[in-house]
């Protein structure tokens, strides 16, 4: 019996006062075989829809954030989202 997550909210962090920095939720996936988040939705505190064909490899991760333009993501060279509404 396989009991982890496909998906599991692996960090959350919030900019405090710092408002330069872009607020983040991650999202891993833990398992051995690739998870399709197509329509994957977030409503609570943040607004976010998965578009279709988004896929989350193995032990790997992306990010669901409030400003995906930010430079920070540049050095992540991971996959990242960004939400139309937040209530962080």
């Amino acid at each position: 019996m396989n009991l982890k997550p496909e998906v599991q909210i692996a960090s959350i962090f919030t900019n405090g006062e710092n408002y330069d920095l872009p607020e983040y939720l991650m999202l891993a996936n833990p398992g051995e075989s690739a998870v399709d988040l197509s329509g994957y939705a977030v409503t609570k505190g943040v607004t976010l829809k998965l578009h279709i064909g988004v896929r989350l490899q193995p032990h790997d991760s992306l990010f669901l954030t409030n400003i995906a333009y930010h430079s920070f993501w540049n050095e992540m060279k991971k996959d990242v989202y960004e939400w139309t509404e937040e209530a962080f």
